[in-house]
């Protein structure tokens, strides 16, 4: 019943998908049309697009982590969690600009998407960025036992439109149990271990709690700002938006005199 539910899931999603690429097509059509009419405006539209859109989603990225950790209360975790979703999805869904024409549709689909992951990328790291920041300005230093650790391992699957399994990942996370001297955290989560039990180590954790305990010795070897692949990731993103742009512009340009003789 599971395998029929999921096929049929999967032949819905396929229809869905070729309406939206179809709705896509249609779209992108009607906007060439109109960019070959206004010419010089579309491409200042364009140019502020390609800088404006990475610019945004960072600072969406920047405020969604800021109420994670600064705002007062549930509401401003939850308002941080979307507006943080939003950043993340604007950063990568912005592909869609690009999408214009069924005859360059390869390519510019290329575009949007590597600019897109790239733009993921550096919101997530603008994200983690905020967390390390306040970890080090608020957080607190203690000792702590390990009392246990427990390894979890999670396990997802990917299916096929028959609801065949076509591949599996695994996660494996390691909780550790805490006798700590400040009386929290009571347990960390990390992707290696840390000690095992019997072990004394330095845990820095929030007083607010609204951000995970870390071990002290990352918190302290942890620089301030994005790292230098964030900065050459955006750079990257918004480049090849705009080399894109610049392209495109010139050829139609051409296209357009070569008309007219």
């Amino acid at each position: 019943m599971a395998r029929r539910l999921l096929a049929g899931f999967g032949d819905r999603l396929e229809r869905w998908y070729g309406a939206v690429l179809e709705a896509v097509v249609e779209w992108a059509d009607r906007l060439t049309e109109e960019y070959s009419r206004r010419g010089w405006r579309w491409l200042a539209l364009d140019v502020a697009v390609a800088v404006g859109v990475p610019l945004l989603a960072v600072g969406l990225a920047y405020g969604g982590a800021w109420l994670n950790a600064h705002g007062p209360g549930w509401p401003s975790e939850f308002l941080g969690n979307v507006v943080l979703f939003v950043g993340f999805a604007l950063g990568f869904f912005s592909c869609v600009l690009y999408l214009r024409s069924e005859r360059w549709f390869f390519t510019q689909f290329l575009v949007g998407a590597v600019s897109g992951l790239l733009l993921a990328l550096v919101v997530n790291e603008v994200a983690g960025t905020v967390a390390r920041d306040v970890m080090r300005s608020r957080g607190q230093s203690t000792t702590c036992e390990v009392l246990d650790v427990e390894v979890q391992v999670r396990t997802s699957n990917s299916y096929d439109s028959q609801g065949r399994v076509v591949s599996t990942s695994t996660t494996t996370y390691y909780v550790h149990r805490l006798d700590c001297a400040a009386g929290r955290p009571d347990e960390m989560t990390l992707g290696a271990s840390w000690g095992g039990p019997g072990d004394r180590i330095r845990v820095t954790y929030d007083p607010r709690g609204r951000l995970d305990p870390r071990p002290t010795e990352l918190v302290e070897q942890e620089g301030g700002g994005p790292n230098t692949l964030a900065r050459v990731a955006f750079a990257s993103a918004v480049a090849l938006r705009l080399g894109y742009v610049t392209v495109a512009f010139a050829g139609r340009r051409r296209r357009r005199r070569q008309r007219r003789r």
